[in-house]
């Protein structure tokens, strides 16, 4: 991989935890909802959390399951979001807590 792209790859990944929202999201993933495959957040329970319209978080939701940050199962008419792998939740609480915000995550 050349320099630059290994570069715009982390600038994309920067933009897309700049959003405020998408990083609230995150915390409350993080929060409320473990790793293992018995625990998965409906999107309802994730709307309510973050307090926000669903077509909101269900937009934010898309995004981060796109980047790879996030997956989901269907369930019925219910979709349930979890981390991808638990290296993605791990890297990001280590690089979060390197700059004291977001404690939660």
């Amino acid at each position: 991989m050349e320099i630059e792209e290994k570069y715009e790859n982390l600038s994309a990944l920067f933009k897309l935890l700049a959003n405020p929202i998408r990083l609230k999201i995150l915390e409350q993933l993080s929060m409320n909802c473990h790793l293992d495959d018995s625990q998965k957040c409906c999107v309802n329970d994730i709307k309510i959390s973050v307090d926000l319209p669903q077509p909101y978080v269900s937009k934010h939701l898309k995004i981060l399951k796109e980047s790879k940050i996030l997956e989901f199962e269907r369930d019925g008419n219910k979709l349930y979001y979890k981390f991808k792998d638990d290296n993605i939740l791990l890297d990001l609480k280590e690089f979060l807590n390197r700059f004291n915000c977001c404690r939660h995550i």
